[in-house]
């Protein structure tokens, strides 16, 4: 994940631009909602076998699921499959573990950086993901586990990028078709072990909106070129209750409840941008939910980047309260997820300090009871912009 504070700076110009009609539309929790859950991840992501042996104790964090990650690596898009008894003994621990609280758990995969000239024309490197893919799946149905949750930022070598030499000649139009053939053969795999998996996507459509209003015609030199086409794909494979949550990882960046509520729009919108094919126009709406992001290391300034908004609070106590005030609209503005993503906390091995949790607890429970957050971030956030330029 990367982070620019010229983004943050962008996005927080509307801190205090609400009507009081609106805000407090955004305020108020909607109690008819579905209940909103927590998933956690982050650096500090498991392997089964660390659950299996301390799931007691990791039990008492206020999370409703976590992600897990496979022996293997998460990486599904390899040119040679794994070896199948590479995954018996994470099949085994999952089955052994006794979640209780943890009721929505994720195997952790990613699906933007492939293995090195991996792409989706080659008919071998597909065999070789398909393979990998069931075994992925295998092993997340072995732990009754939700689904997965996907990482498709290409880091490295991209699996979307496109260029004729890839795709054996294929136009654009024509590497897009065939990528979407590839998407919705992905969810039907998926859904042959776990019928109405969620796959719960850092970037989901929203992602594809941007990279066409952001490049127009040029979304083709993108490395980002063919997700759009692969999420398609996902969408049209997707059968009964089975959904894709788009996990808005822009929202790392929000600094007002307004955010939060207009990203709601913006990622709904998104398919109107994406496509004008009228059936995944009439897909999209019973398969795809919005998801939130919250990023604990830029909130709580943990990592001291000048490019993250809790640099430049004033605080310990201004940067709990932002944590707490963004957890509290991630969760009014999703449809059922919200995922915490961190890097120098080890919540498993480490020292979690009380006020943080403090803070989780209480934005959690004061939306399941339809409470107001009880306080404001706007002066402070503005003072933080303003102290910095912005």
């Amino acid at each position: 994940m990367r982070f620019r504070f010229l983004r943050l700076l962008l996005l927080a110009i509307i801190v205090v631009s609400a009507t009081s009609l609106y805000a407090q539309s955004v305020i108020q929790p909607n109690q008819s909602q579905s209940p909103k859950k927590l998933i956690k991840y982050g650096w500090d992501t498991p392997t089964p076998d660390f659950v299996l042996a301390n799931i007691t104790t990791m039990e008492q964090h206020p999370f409703d699921g976590i992600a897990i990650a496979a022996h293997v690596g998460p990486t599904v898009f390899t040119r040679s499959p794994y070896p199948d008894d590479a995954f018996a003994q994470d099949r085994a621990d999952l089955a052994a573990i006794p979640f209780t609280r943890f009721t929505d758990n994720f195997l952790a995969l990613s699906a933007g950086t492939a293995e090195q000239d991996w792409v989706f024309a080659n008919d071998s490197d597909w065999a070789a993901a398909e393979t990998n893919l069931r075994n992925f799946a295998a092993t997340a149905a072995a732990g009754g586990m939700r689904g997965f949750i996907i990482d498709p930022e290409p880091y490295d070598y991209s699996a979307w990028w496109y260029n004729r030499e890839r795709y054996a000649g294929l136009e654009f139009e024509q590497a897009q078709a065939l990528v979407r053939e590839r998407g919705a053969r992905f969810m039907s795999i998926i859904q042959e072990y776990i019928p109405d998996v969620r796959l719960l996507l850092l970037y989901g459509p929203g992602r594809a909106r941007a990279e066409i209003e952001g490049r127009g015609f040029g979304l083709r030199d993108s490395p980002w070129a063919l997700y759009g086409a692969f999420m398609e794909g996902l969408i049209l494979g997707a059968t009964g209750d089975s959904h894709l949550i788009d996990g808005n990882e822009d929202s790392y960046y929000y600094t007002s409840a307004q955010q939060f509520a207009d990203s709601r729009g913006y990622l709904n919108d998104a398919i109107h941008f994406v496509s004008d094919d009228a059936t995944l126009r009439e897909r999209f709406d019973p398969v795809v939910q919005i998801g939130q992001a919250l990023y604990v290391d830029a909130l709580l300034n943990l990592r001291d980047n000048p490019e993250q908004i809790g640099y430049h609070l004033a605080s310990d106590e201004e940067r709990v309260q932002m944590l707490e005030h963004n957890l509290y609209y991630a969760l009014l503005n999703t449809d059922e997820y919200v995922w915490m993503w961190n890097e120098a906390i080890n919540w498993w091995t480490g020292e979690v300090p009380p006020a943080v949790e403090a803070a989780i607890v209480d934005a959690r429970d004061k939306v399941a009871s339809g409470a107001p957050l009880g306080f404001e971030v706007d002066s402070f956030v503005q003072a933080a912009l303003s102290n910095d330029g912005g």
